[in-house]
């Protein structure tokens, strides 16, 4: 009921990380922005933010094209809806840098106010790039009725229905295991494991030591509860 693009293709299956719900020959690009380096220390940069995650657009939009599909079902279906994932990595530190304790409610106010601003810069860059590059092209006004679409707002839907979207699904959260370490950041939205965390995996061994901060919170320090309001938002 959810999807974009229900009325052109059946969700089926996530792919094995799960962070996102995929039809037959389904795939999708992803990009993480790194939110500890949106911080001014006290709050969000959210026009530094909104402006990179609409640079990820454009450049995950040209992915689509370079890209190299172990299928050519594949292929043929990702640039029919033109499939990106832009998420999050560094959340946890973010979080640190602006004294909120990860889970309590100014820390999940926070958290959702980072995660709509990423969603409407990103949705209205794949809008303009409709203009001048052409809707995906399984698109249809129907995509316009997604309950997803809708809830952005009159503002949106009317800017997008002049020339469609460029994207049929924009944002999607990763695990980013890897590139969070090379990027010296803890890992999409998780809470720190521990104080300090080795990990061997196929491009090197790594110890990773958590900020020295009374903001820091643990993952065995987050309650069920807590964990599920971080999700949501």
């Amino acid at each position: 009921k959810e999807s974009n693009a229900r009325y052109c293709e059946t969700l089926v299956a996530t792919n094995p990380c799960a962070e996102q719900p995929l039809p037959a020959y389904g795939s999708c690009l992803l990009g993480s922005l790194n939110l500890a380096k949106f911080t001014d220390g006290s709050d969000w940069r959210l026009g530094d933010l909104g402006s990179v995650a609409a640079v990820a657009v454009r450049f995950l939009d040209n992915v689509i094209d370079r890209a190299l599909y172990p299928l050519p079902e594949i292929e043929a279906h990702q640039k029919s809806v033109r499939r990106m994932g832009i998420g999050t990595m560094g959340l946890a530190d973010a979080l640190v840098q602006m004294k909120l304790l990860y889970g309590k409610p100014d820390a999940v106010a926070a958290t959702e106010a980072a995660f709509r601003h990423i969603k409407y810069a990103t949705y209205l860059m794949s809008a303009n790039l409709a203009w001048s590059k052409g809707a995906f092209p399984a698109y249809d006004r129907q995509w316009l009725e997604s309950p997803f679409v809708r809830r952005m707002g009159a503002g949106f839907v009317g800017h997008a229905a002049k020339h469609g979207i460029r994207n049929a699904f924009l944002t999607s959260q990763a695990p980013t295991g890897t590139t969070a370490k090379l990027a010296g950041v803890w890992a999409g939205i998780e809470p720190y494991f521990d104080k300090e965390t080795h990990v061997t995996n196929r491009i090197g061994d790594f110890t990773i030591h958590a900020p020295d901060s009374p903001y820091l919170r643990l993952a065995d320090d987050v309650s069920p509860s807590e964990h599920i309001a971080m999700m949501v938002a």
